[in-house]
C-alpha cells in the first residue's frame, strides 16, 4: 500500500514539475512570438452579464472563497504559489524585453501589471472600445449639463497608465487618446484640473500595492482643487502610520506579500472637525482615522481608517458661506472633510452606493454653490465599475 503512495506522490511532484519549468513557460513563449494569444486584448464586454464566461468566472470566485476560508493552510498556499508564479513571470518578462510584468487580474476582471525596475503596479481597463465609447459620451454629456447650471470643477487623479503607451512590446490600450478627446469636449465653462504624474514621482504620489493616491498625492490635489474653489488651501501635513504594513488591493489581487506601503493621511492641528450626518443622524464615530492591526495579511486598511462607504456624507461649518456637492468615490475620503473646512454645507455624494435622484432637483433643494468631481480617472471617463452614474444622477 505505502508503495502505491509513494508512487503517486511521486507522479504528482513531477507533474507539478513539468508544469512550471517546462510547460509554463513553453506556453510564454508561444505567446509572445504570436503563435498562441492571450487575452489581453480589451475585448471584453461588461453589459453582457450572463454570459458562460462570466457564471464561470463568477463559480471560480465562489469556490475561491470557500476554498480560502475553510480549507486549512489554503491561503498561505495560494499565496506562495502565486508568489512563485509572479518571480517567473518577472525573470520571463524581463528576459523577453518587457517593462512590465502581468499578474493577472483583480476582482472588476481589470488586468494588473508590475513595473519590474520599480516595482509599482498599474491597472489595465478590460472594456470593449465600442463599450468605452458608448459610456465616454453619456458621461460627458452629463458633466457638460451639470456645468450648465453650476460652478462646476472635475478633478482627474491620472494616475500612470493614463499619461502614455506603457509598453510597446504589450497588447495595453492606450488610454491617454480618451484623456484628449474629454478635454477637447467638455464644456469651456468646467474647471478641469489634473494631477499628472510621471515616472519620476509616480512613487510619491500613489501607493505601490494599492490603486488610491497616498497622502501625498491628496495633499498635491488638495492645493490644486482649493485653487479653482478660490479657496484658501489649509496647512496640512503628511503623517504616516509606521507600526502596519498595508498590502493594497492590487498587491491582494496579484498575491503578492513581497512589497507594502504604510498607510498615510493628512492632518493639521487646528483643522476643524464640522459635524458630520449619515442618513438623517449625526454621526460623532464616522472617519475615525485611525487603525487597529489586524492578523489578515490583506486587510484593507484604507477603507476602515477612512470609513467612507455610504451614499450620503452632510458636512455642516457655519463659519463659511458657500455650498459645496462632492461627487466622489473612494479617492474623495481621504479630502471631503477637509474641503468641508472651507464650506458651509459640504455634501459627499458616492455614485456606488446611492439610489436614483433628479440631479438638478438636488442642487436646486440642496442650494448648492459650487460642484466638485472627483473619482478615479477611469471612473470619471468610463464608469469603470458599473455604479451606474448616468442612471442614478438622472442623465439622459
Amino acid at each position: 500500500m505505502k508503495k502505491n503512495s509513494d508512487k503517486y506522490i511521486t507522479i504528482g511532484f513531477f507533474v507539478v514539475l513539468f508544469g512550471i519549468f517546462i510547460l509554463y513557460p513553453l506556453n510564454f513563449i508561444l505567446q509572445h512570438k504570436g503563435i498562441i494569444m492571450n487575452n489581453f486584448t480589451n475585448s471584453y464586454n461588461l453589459k453582457s452579464g450572463n454570459s458562460i464566461d462570466d457564471k464561470i468566472y463568477n463559480l471560480k470566485n465562489k469556490v475561491e472563497t470557500l476554498t480560502t476560508n475553510y480549507f486549512p493552510l489554503a491561503n498561505q498556499i495560494n499565496i506562495y504559489y502565486r508568489g512563485l508564479k509572479n518571480d517567473t513571470n518577472r525573470f520571463l518578462y524581463a528576459l523577453t524585453g518587457h517593462d512590465f510584468t502581468y499578474l493577472g487580474t483583480n476582482s472588476d476582471k481589470e488586468y494588473i501589471y508590475q513595473n519590474i525596475d520599480s516595482n509599482y503596479y498599474i491597472v489595465q481597463n478590460n472594456l470593449s472600445n465600442t463599450e468605452l465609447e458608448m459610456r465616454f459620451n453619456k458621461l460627458l454629456d452629463l458633466y457638460n449639463e451639470i456645468g450648465v447650471l453650476k460652478d462646476t470643477t472635475i478633478f482627474l487623479p491620472n494616475r500612470y497608465e493614463f499619461q502614455r503607451l506603457l509598453d510597446k512590446n504589450m497588447q495595453i490600450v492606450d488610454m491617454s487618446t480618451y484623456l484628449s478627446a474629454f478635454k477637447s469636449k467638455l464644456n469651456p465653462n468646467i474647471s478641469l484640473l489634473e494631477l499628472n504624474v510621471n515616472e519620476e514621482n509616480y512613487q510619491d504620489l500613489f501607493y505601490h500595492t494599492d490603486h488610491h493616491w497616498n497622502a501625498y498625492g491628496a495633499e498635491a490635489g488638495y492645493e490644486i482643487i482649493m485653487s479653482s474653489l478660490g479657496k484658501t488651501p489649509l496647512p496640512l501635513e503628511v503623517k504616516t502610520i509606521e507600526d502596519i504594513k498595508y498590502h493594497g488591493s492590487i498587491a491582494k489581487s496579484g498575491g503578492n506579500i513581497k512589497n507594502y506601503d504604510y498607510l498615510t493621511y493628512l492632518d493639521n492641528a487646528d483643522l476643524l472637525k464640522p459635524s458630520v450626518m449619515l442618513t438623517n443622524e449625526l454621526d460623532t464615530h464616522f472617519k475615525p482615522l485611525e487603525v487597529t492591526k489586524r492578523k489578515e495579511i490583506f486587510y484593507d486598511y484604507y477603507v476602515s481608517f477612512f470609513d467612507g462607504m455610504y451614499p450620503y456624507v452632510y458636512y455642516s461649518n457655519p463659519r463659511e458661506k458657500e455650498n459645496l456637492l462632492i461627487i466622489g468615490d473612494s479617492y474623495s475620503w481621504q479630502l471631503d472633510y477637509i474641503l468641508a473646512n472651507s464650506f458651509k454645507k459640504t455634501i459627499t455624494l458616492n455614485p456606488r452606493y446611492i439610489e436614483k435622484i433628479d440631479y438638478k432637483k438636488f442642487l436646486e433643494k440642496e442650494q448648492i454653490d459650487k460642484v466638485l468631481i472627483l473619482m478615479e480617472t477611469q471612473t470619471t471617463l468610463f464608469d469603470q465599475y458599473n455604479y451606474g452614474i448616468v442612471e442614478k444622477l438622472g442623465g439622459k
